[in-house]
């Protein structure tokens, strides 16, 4: 009789030592708009199984593709993830730029950033930590930084070198105000609408372009609408993977860590594949039957003297001292890449 007792106190002990081990796992879901196998979808599962991996399977976060977290909209996704409906997401500085801050639109400023290189030690510096900082204003917690790519032009009607190549036709730009300004300083008309009626609107002729990434280009099979693109960087997407800050601060520390340093390791990763995969679009757009044309440096200094208007235009939203240390950083960036 003794014996069994001993057994079952025994059983008890390690029943009651394992239980704090199972009560502690954990599930996340993080929102992406982005198709499966688009670079936001990539990254972020990247960073969901190296969070798995290091913890044992105990802290897991599940990646919900194409916004159905959100019913495809951005400003419920973001309205979401600060009160805690979901627990994570990532999202473009374009779109916190709209329904969080207009800080966020010193990134959407044309030719600030000019390539991969220089973005990459832009946001690894003082200007991510002010995006940082950004973010947890509005009770949000950065994981990682990256990108989908800079923004480049396409169009049905010719190939555009010069500003004067732009004006007169009419584009699809991102719901942010600086693209509506600066394309009508351009000479260009301007509007904004959603992914499919932009299809649709390049389909039947109501609008003659647009801008985007080469990875939505691709995605959206605007090479059977669009004949032209012009390569020429105006504008980077920089995508900021988050999570609302009280879920983040009610998991433990080491967790915390884990997801932070796997959050960076992604993020670089994904950086460098989307350089990668910004170049081997070029070649299969090609191959699909779109002109890419690329402006001359003498050209691009004629963008940027078209749109130094602008930077004093959205100077009193977005901040001077915003728009003068991304210049800085920039110019830093350069030195240490050794350029002028």
């Amino acid at each position: 009789m003794k014996r069994r007792t001993s057994l079952a106190a025994v059983t008890a002990l390690m029943v009651a030592a394992a239980a704090p081990s199972l009560a502690q796992e954990v599930s996340l879901r993080m929102s992406v708009n982005d198709r499966p196998d688009g670079h936001t979808a990539i990254m972020a599962k990247d960073m969901a199984d190296g969070v798995a991996r290091r913890t044992n399977g105990a802290l897991k976060i599940e990646v919900f593709p194409n916004h159905t977290l959100a019913g495809g909209n951005f400003k419920t996704e973001i309205e979401l993830a600060r009160s805690g409906g979901i627990d994570m997401a990532m999202n473009s500085t374009i779109i916190f730029g709209l329904f969080i801050d207009r800080k966020f639109d010193v990134f959407s400023l044309p030719f600030m950033i000019p390539d991969h290189q220089v973005f990459g030690k832009v946001v690894d510096g003082p200007m991510g930590t002010k995006l940082e900082e950004w973010l947890a204003q509005a009770g949000l917690t950065s994981i990682g930084m990256g990108i989908n790519g800079f923004r480049q032009l396409t169009n049905s009607k010719r190939p555009i070198r010069t500003v004067d190549d732009i004006k007169g036709l009419k584009f699809r730009v991102a719901g942010t105000e600086v693209f509506l300004s600066a394309f009508k300083r351009m000479g260009a008309d301007a509007v904004t609408m959603n992914a499919q009626e932009m299809l649709q609107a390049m389909a039947t002729g109501v609008v003659d372009g647009q801008e985007n990434p080469y990875v939505s280009i691709l995605a959206f099979r605007m090479f059977e609408v669009q004949k032209h693109v012009t390569a020429w960087n105006y504008v980077v997407d920089p995508m900021i993977m988050y999570a609302n800050t009280r879920k983040f601060r009610s998991l433990k520390p080491e967790w915390q860590q884990i997801m932070r340093e796997e959050g960076k390791r992604a993020a670089l990763a994904a950086r460098a594949r989307a350089e990668k995969d910004d170049l081997a679009a070029i070649e299969e757009l090609k191959a699909k039957g779109m002109t890419i044309t690329v402006p001359t440096p003498e050209a691009i200094t004629q963008f940027q003297k078209t749109f130094e208007p602008l930077y004093t235009e959205f100077e009193s939203r977005i901040g001077k001292e915003n728009i003068e240390l991304l210049r800085s950083e920039v110019a830093r960036a350069k030195r240490e890449l050794g350029r002028s």
